[in-house]
């Protein structure tokens, strides 16, 4: 099973030295939710030589769970460039359409079953070029235009085969050990199929990760970390009728002033008594570039928060409540 390749030699390189390395190449290779085609062959490459059962694609994955799935222009770009980055033909075919994702398997004995989830995608954000950015200084700063890990998912995805060649190496546990390595954790696009191909099911102990949360010192860790959030991620898209806005305005219905005033109203959701809830507009656009045009098409995108599902829903209602002017 042929994967990126980063360099080095695993007989000779301690486990600290192997996880820098593997990160740096992670960090170097970005790719964004269901494009971690070069990511996946690399985690599946490791695993299976230190004895892991490997499952991809289909067998880690219900494909009509998949949320926000790229456009097939945009996987297939992805599929060519993890091709020219090495990637084994082969295995590209069983991934190709976003089937990304890996699950290493290694039983030792009946017993419970413990996992580990690791998340694995980037973010479309630029990195940082400038002097002081450690990546742009060593070498391994992101060579895709547009892409980068600034959410810490290289760490994770290195993190998770340092312990994957941990338990392989240790020859005293007993049981069965899951390591997951989730795609598109960002906007939270690929849990569910995970979990609706049933991966968890059998799952007694389930561990976790995420690097800076509270944690904030090198060499610090931290355990039973409380405070995260359910969260739903929506986009509110407005329809209205375009005019010009000089001749005939009084024809327009402006998808921009409805998309503005929804963000306010949202604001605006009461919070919570029984915990934290949240909302945040994280970006708005619509209509184009001309200033005499009324607006036709506006579009919101928000998230919402609770300190549990039930807070998280009551906070969602409201906002889609909010976005289509109902009181």
């Amino acid at each position: 099973m042929k994967g990126g390749d980063p360099v080095g030699d695993q007989r000779t390189e301690t486990l600290p030295e192997y996880m820098i390395r593997v990160r740096r190449d992670i960090h170097r290779h970005p790719e964004t939710a269901w494009t971690e085609y070069r990511t996946t062959a690399l985690v599946a490459r490791e695993l299976e030589k230190w004895g892991y059962q490997v499952l991809l694609a289909e067998e880690v994955l219900d494909l009509e769970s998949r949320s926000a799935l790229p456009a097939p222009g945009q996987l297939e770009l992805a599929e060519m460039r993890a091709r020219e980055e090495g990637v084994d033909p082969e295995l590209m075919r069983r991934m190709a359409g976003g089937k990304t994702g890996v699950v290493g398997i290694l039983q030792r004995s009946q017993g419970p079953v413990a996992a580990l989830r690791v998340d694995m995608d980037a973010l479309e954000v630029t990195e940082s070029a400038g002097p002081d950015h450690r990546p742009a200084q060593q070498g391994f700063a992101s060579c895709h235009e547009g892409i980068c890990h600034a959410c810490g998912h290289d760490v994770h995805t290195a993190v998770g085969l340092g312990v994957a060649r941990i338990l392989a190496e240790d020859q005293s546990w007993q049981g069965t050990v899951k390591l997951i390595f989730q795609p598109g954790e960002e906007g939270m696009r690929g849990a569910r199929a995970m979990t609706e191909r049933g991966i968890v099911d059998d799952v007694h102990d389930f561990f976790s990760l995420h690097v800076g949360i509270r944690a904030l010192e090198t060499g610090e860790i931290v355990t039973g970390c409380d405070g995260f959030l359910a969260t739903s991620k929506l986009d509110a898209v407005f329809h209205g009728a375009t005019a010009h806005a000089g001749i005939c305005p009084q024809e327009g219905k402006s998808a921009l002033l409805a998309a503005a005033a929804s963000c306010i109203g949202m604001q605006g959701i009461p919070r919570h008594g029984d915990g934290n809830s949240r909302i945040n507009i994280g970006g708005i656009s619509a209509g184009g570039n001309s200033r005499n045009v009324v607006p036709d098409y506006g579009i919101v995108k928000f998230e919402t928060r609770g300190g549990s599902t039930g807070i998280n829903r009551y906070m969602e209602a409201e906002a889609r409540r909010t976005a289509r002017g109902r009181r």
